[in-house]
């Protein structure tokens, strides 16, 4: 059994998904690219407690720095 979860987030313009991106990947976290045809969603999967712990953060600042990105 898998021991993922995923998240989506849903951002409002084709922009903020890169600058959302970005903003993560300058704190150590990476997104993936999008999914067409949904290239208004980032999708972050998070396996462990952890990974969890060390991402929530990220993800507030980055939604933080792009407002837009918010949805």
């Amino acid at each position: 059994a898998s021991q993922t979860a995923s998240i989506t987030l849903l951002p409002c313009s084709g922009p903020s998904v890169a600058a959302f991106r970005d903003a993560c990947r300058t704190r150590g976290v990476l997104v993936g690219r999008p999914f067409p045809p949904l290239t208004t969603h980032v999708r972050i999967s998070i396996g462990t407690l952890d990974e969890l712990r060390t991402a929530m953060p990220v993800l507030r600042a980055a939604l933080a720095e792009v407002p837009e990105a918010r949805g």
